[in-house]
């Protein structure tokens, strides 16, 4: 039979760390989530900046057809090559800027993307942490009903139902405990 003095400690120990788990997870979730909406944000911004780059490519085609029939007419319009030179020249000088803003944008779309997933996933954590906090709290309330009925000294069936229950609480509260580090796991994974 278990020591009623040490299962008592394990009771109130399993309330106390309940409520502080509780607590946390559900501080978690709310910074998480406006984790979350910084990722989402991030993501838009990069899209607009994609939009922005593709719409400077087009300026930079258009401005290489002004330029080539400048060059073809260049005679009849009296334009120096010095005037040709430097359009030739910005029109490098923004295709060039399209392209850079169009491989940092994509990059960092690609991270504000894992930022949202990673965000997303530690939402789960803070939810998974939420029922280990749940489960903890049966387990205590279980433990201390078997206390209870020990200490009334209830029928032999009433005890062992009670330890029965506290007993598989202590499991549910060890596969959650499970679930949470694996989700940890995940988290670390997708952050290397």
């Amino acid at each position: 039979m278990v020591n009623i003095g040490d299962l008592e400690i394990l009771a109130v120990e399993n309330s106390i760390i309940s409520k502080k788990e509780g607590l946390l997870a559900k501080e978690l979730k709310k910074a998480v989530k406006i984790e979350l909406n910084k990722a989402k944000a991030r993501e838009n911004l990069m899209q607009r900046m994609l939009e922005s780059s593709n719409i400077r490519k087009k300026l930079v085609e258009k401005n290489r057809e002004i330029i080539d029939r400048k060059i073809k007419n260049k005679d009849i319009l009296h334009i120096p090559d010095v005037v040709l030179n430097n359009e030739k020249d910005y029109a490098i000088y923004n295709e060039r800027t399209a392209q850079i803003q169009n491989k940092s944008a994509k990059i960092h779309k690609k991270i504000a993307n894992l930022e949202r997933e990673i965000a997303e996933e530690r939402i789960k954590f803070a939810n998974r942490k939420i029922d280990l906090s749940n489960e903890r709290k049966q387990l205590s309330k279980s433990q201390f009903s078997y206390i209870k009925k020990v200490k009334k000294s209830s029928s032999k069936d009433k005890i062992v139902d009670a330890q029965n229950l506290y007993l598989n609480k202590q499991k549910d509260v060890e596969q959650a405990r499970i679930r949470v580090m694996k989700k940890l796991s995940d988290i670390k994974k997708k952050r290397e």
